[in-house]
């Protein structure tokens, strides 16, 4: 077990804050320390020029008249100043002339050119004490890290006192579960992941029940698309034109989904159902499941010519009076098998028509959109759109066809 875990979980929390306190501080006291660094070389360079030119001229000055003496009194006389580390003049080939002070390895040499008229007579170069300025620097160094180290310090033993509520509780919920064995496990969080990993199956809380009232349930249409010619190619085609084949199916059934706000379900061997639950705007569930079968139906049609393979199968379009709901819902779902049973058989017997169950035959839509539905006890099949209605499902049908199987070209009028 990693250290960190006997801690108890206030002081993980104060841990993980005062890190985070510390780097924070720290980097944002380093970047000012960065900048400061920065202005302070700048007004070094400032400083070192205003001392080193005056100077160059001076013992120019002296050196032309050959007064050697005065040089050197004037470079020692201000070697004594406690800024400047040392003072070195040079002659034209770089050889020492004139020195004072003692020059430093590892420090900034600032230089200026002496000239004589317009000859170049040598350097004068200047090394700026920086002991001082390196022991302020280490010193700032030292007050950063303690500072980062106070603020660490500090928001460990405010976090630890703010958790110590949060501990409690969660040491109480442990209490509450903890059975006759002994955890050393340090922190609460890893006890209470030992206690109950420990308990007994049963006692996992299953999900709450849904409540459903009136105003959420809502009636819902379902049509179901039976896969006919499936088994014969399920023992012909390969696995990846198999795939590709149902691919094809799926991509017209999902389509035509999304164009009529439905939901595809897997229900059932060798089929597909999609789901439409009613909504107080647009069409009625019933009316975009009609509207979808005479959709799959055409577009299977047009997909056989694009994939020289059988693709069409029987549709079967049913109502029920309450929706599918979410995989929580389980009575809903299995209210529903009993449609979608039904449905599967109507679909495997429907040849090439669109047949309805007894209850969507009395559908009062029915009448509006699709009046030439053949109503008989022997057989409910889907008729003729109405005129307005078959120009609305045409031109989506151009729609879709022309995004789905643009190589087959346009397709003559609906069979209606």
């Amino acid at each position: 077990m990693r250290w960190i875990d006997r801690l108890n979980l206030g002081q993980q929390l104060g841990l993980l804050a005062a890190s985070c306190c510390f780097l924070a501080t720290v980097s944002a006291l380093l970047i000012t320390f960065r900048s400061m660094a920065f202005v302070d070389d700048t007004t070094r360079q400032a400083l070192a020029q205003t001392v080193i030119d005056p100077l160059t001229r001076r013992v120019a000055a002296l050196i032309a008249a050959d007064d050697t003496l005065g040089a050197t009194h004037e470079i020692r006389k201000l070697a004594d100043d406690p800024l400047v580390q040392a003072i070195d003049v040079t002659d034209i080939d770089g050889e020492s002339i004139l020195s004072a002070g003692e020059q430093l390895l590892d420090a900034p040499v600032f230089s200026s050119n002496m000239m004589i008229g317009e000859d170049f007579a040598g350097s004068v170069k200047l090394q700026l004490a920086t002991s001082t300025i390196d022991q302020q620097k280490q010193n700032l160094r030292l007050s950063i890290i303690g500072f980062g180290l106070l603020a660490a310090s500090i928001t460990y033993l405010l976090m630890t006192q703010l958790s110590a509520n949060w501990v409690s509780r969660v040491r109480l919920i442990s209490r509450r579960l903890k059975l006759a064995t002994e955890s050393d496990a340090g922190s609460e969080l890893v006890e209470l992941e030992e206690i109950v990993s420990t308990l007994p199956i049963e006692l996992l809380a299953a999900p709450a029940p849904m409540e459903f009232t009136d105003d959420v349930i809502q009636p819902m249409a379902a049509v179901t698309l039976a896969l006919r010619h499936l088994p014969r190619y399920a023992d012909t085609l390969d696995p990846p034109r198999l795939t590709a084949y149902i691919g094809v199916i799926e991509r017209v059934v999902r389509a035509v989904a999304r164009l009529n706000s439905g939901t595809v379900h897997i229900t059932r061997a060798h089929s597909m159902t999609l789901l439409f639950e009613s909504s107080d705007t647009g069409p009625s569930g019933f009316i975009r499941a009609c509207d979808s079968a005479v959709l799959i139906q055409q577009l299977l049609l047009v997909a056989e010519q694009s994939q020289r393979l059988k693709l069409s199968g029987g549709l079967a379009i049913g109502v029920n009076e309450m929706g599918y709901g979410n995989e929580h819902a389980s009575y809903l779902r299995l209210y529903a098998q009993a449609l979608l049973d039904q449905l599967q058989e109507l679909a495997e017997g429907a040849g090439d028509s669109i047949l309805l169950t007894p209850s969507a035959a009395d559908e009062p839509d029915l009448v509006d959109s699709f009046p030439s539905a053949a109503i008989n006890e022997a057989k409910r099949e889907l008729g003729a759109p109405s005129p307005d209605h078959a120009t609305t499902i045409q031109t989506r049908l151009k729609m879709l066809q022309r995004a789905l199987f643009p190589d087959v070209g346009e397709q003559s009028a609906l069979p209606f």
